[in-house]
């Protein structure tokens, strides 16, 4: 069985955004923007959305469990992420904003040659 792998490709002024930039200096920053990672990188492997079928109530705690991180930080993370426009609902699917995937190892391995 072939691994597939999923790249994220971040913007190089990723860390320069101000949205960015005032998610770390919350009490939790960086823990917030691991998590805001995680989620992309689990929204890569679904066409760049997180969606659950389930009760709007109850997406937080699936995802939290999929995060392997606490509902309470993730529900902070994802109330930050959709205030500051780096994510938005559509129904019971949130759609996370600016994220850009590279699907296989050729792609990556293509996109590092041209730098």
């Amino acid at each position: 069985m072939k691994d597939e792998k999923m790249h994220l490709a971040l913007h190089p002024d990723f860390f320069k955004q101000l949205k960015v930039k005032k998610m770390l200096r919350l009490p939790c920053g960086e823990k917030y923007l691991v998590i805001y990672i995680k989620m992309m990188l689990l929204a890569g492997k679904n066409d760049g959305y997180l969606k659950y079928d389930c009760k709007q109530e109850e997406f937080v705690e699936y995802l939290s469990l999929d995060l392997d991180e606490p509902t309470g930080v993730v529900a902070d993370v994802l109330t930050f992420l959709l205030t500051h426009e780096l994510a938005e609902t559509r129904g019971k699917t949130v759609y996370l904003n600016g994220t850009i995937y590279i699907g296989d190892d050729i792609c990556f391995k293509e996109a590092e040659s041209k730098q």
